[in-house]
């Protein structure tokens, strides 16, 4: 009845403590004689406790009723420990122990170990891109040896921040750097930089495997033409002041610093024009070029300059990298301005060739158009009454005066007696100045075909009081004076040609005595034509 209350009712205790005594049952059935957790086949310790799973027992002798008493025993209780495990695995199905951890202490150093060499990689990769180990460096000989002109100002601007050397201006700190092709062996390297509005700049050039350079500050700028006269492209240094213009080629001012004596130099607009013919132009050629001069300037000849017709721009700009002297990395700007440089053959596209092409043409038009207008407007022996007959009259008028020069352009009639002009003497003979709308009238026509320098000059010479007889009233235009006799006179219908050359065409007039008409005086006037009209410029 026991053992049947015992089926119905199982005790839940799944765990049956062992004793040391008892190890080699423990093995055979499989649970530890320590903490009575279930065991593998091969354990040879407890995954639980730690407790090894056999112990060396030395057996006593027993009695052979002893042994069968306690084979029974055995016997009994294993029976019962299969039924009460039966029961616990089919209630719980024997719920697995947990395993003891395992020490994660190796893996944890591991993790150490590589995140220090990790951390480490990072910083010198960090360090290399800072110091630019792994930055693309020069490849050329030229690149090389600009990198390293370059470096050699950066340092010397860190140990010398205020000294203004090698390429370094005080103040700045950022440069523009740019390669150019002038034709020579290697390319020259040009730096700018801005200062008090104006352009601190240095080319830098290579002879004999040595870096030079040449400064300058001032207003001026880089620029590529092609030159008409050398039918080639050229970059040239702009300067301009006031009127005049020079452009300087870059080839020539690096010769010159290499103590070339290349000069050679055409000057368009001035004194040495005669001498250009002799020079032969080619690319070390310098030009300069006075924009305003007192030349035949025709309409036309005010957008077509000399310098238009001989340099036309070509809107080239050459790739540009900036180097910070606080921050530089000379090696990577100058690696990646070789990488886009360009020779000038490759620099030049077919668009350039063709806009070149065009305005060659366009140029070509516009001064065959004004040599047309030249011979239209040159002077000569059969034209020049027709063309400055008024000029000449009117310069007649103002060199004799008023008294004896206005009375062979005006009609004087005398009217003493009949007319009294208030505030002049009564007993002085007046003429009506027949034609003259006012004073000031005849003044501005006088202006208007005498250039004013020559006016001035006629009249602080001559006749500083050249108007002060005459007078305005009712209208008309009078002269007052003590008496009007006969006095020299200038016919300019008697005008000769003498020459016409650039523009500008000499006349001669004469000064005849009264009464022996014989010449007492020969003036040579100067005519040009000016912003569309002729003037009297000069006379001696």
């Amino acid at each position: 009845m026991e053992k049947e209350k015992e089926k119905k009712e199982p005790k839940k205790e799944t765990k049956k403590k062992v004793t040391k005594s008892e190890t080699k049952k423990v093995v055979e059935h499989k649970f530890c004689g320590e903490c009575g957790n279930k065991l593998g086949k091969n354990d040879k310790f407890c995954e639980n406790c730690g407790a090894p799973t056999h112990i060396e027992i030395k057996e006593e002798k027993k009695s052979p009723k002893a042994v069968e008493k306690e084979e029974k025993k055995e016997e009994v209780e294993t029976k019962k420990e299969k039924e009460v495990t039966k029961v616990v695995e089919k209630e719980e199905k024997v719920v697995e122990p947990i395993p003891k951890k395992k020490s994660n202490k190796g893996l944890i150093i591991t993790i150490i170990v590589l995140g220090s060499l990790l951390g480490i990689g990072v910083i010198v990769l960090l360090l290399c891109l800072i110091l630019g180990v792994f930055s693309p460096k020069p490849k050329t000989n030229w690149g090389e040896l600009y990198a390293a002109k370059i470096q050699e100002a950066v340092d010397y601007h860190k140990k010398y921040p205020k000294a203004e050397m090698y390429g370094v201006v005080q103040g700045i700190n950022k440069y523009n750097i740019k390669i150019v092709d002038i034709g020579e062996k290697y390319p020259v390297m040009i730096s700018e930089a801005k200062k008090d509005d104006k352009t601190s700049r240095m080319i830098y050039y290579i002879d004999n495997d040595k870096v030079g350079y040449v400064s300058s500050e001032a207003n001026d700028d880089i620029k590529l033409f092609y030159n008409t006269e050398v039918k080639d492209y050229i970059w040239y240094r702009e300067t301009k002041s006031g009127i005049t213009s020079y452009y300087d080629p870059i080839g020539k001012i690096v010769d010159q610093e290499k103590s070339s004596s290349i000069s050679n130099n055409k000057c368009y607009n001035c004194t040495t024009q005669a001498n250009n013919e002799n020079i032969k132009a080619d690319k070390y050629t310098s030009y300069t070029f006075y924009e305003k001069e007192n030349l035949s300037d025709t309409d036309i000849e005010k957008y077509i300059s000399y310098k238009d017709q001989v340099l036309i721009e070509v809107e080239k700009k050459v790739p540009t990298k900036t180097i910070d002297i606080d921050k530089p990395k000379v090696n990577e700007v100058i690696a990646n301005l070789e990488e886009s440089y360009k020779e000038k053959e490759n620099l030049i596209t077919n668009k350039d060739e063709k806009n070149v092409e065009k305005v060659t043409k366009e140029i070509d038009e516009k001064v065959e158009e004004y040599n047309k207008k030249q011979e239209e407007l040159a002077l000569n022996s059969s034209n020049f009454q027709s063309k400055v007959g008024e000029h000449l009259k009117w310069f007649s008028a103002a060199y004799s005066g008023s008294y004896y020069g206005f009375n062979h352009v005006y009609k004087y009639i005398d009217v003493t007696g009949k007319v009294k002009v208030p505030g002049t003497p009564s007993d002085y003979m007046v003429y009506e100045v027949s034609g003259a709308k006012s004073k000031e009238d005849m003044k501005n026509t006088v202006l208007k075909y005498v250039e004013q320098s020559v006016f001035d000059n006629l009249n602080r010479r001559h006749y500083k009081t050249m108007f002060n007889d005459l007078y305005d009233y009712n209208g008309k235009v009078y002269l007052v004076e003590g008496g009007i006799g006969d006095g020299p006179y200038i016919k300019p219908e008697e005008a000769r040609f003498v020459s016409y050359a650039n523009g500008e065409a000499k006349v001669q007039l004469f000064q005849k005595d009264p009464f022996e008409g014989s010449t007492t005086a020969t003036i040579t006037v100067t005519i040009r034509y000016i912003n569309g009209e002729y003037k009297i410029t000069s006379y001696n």
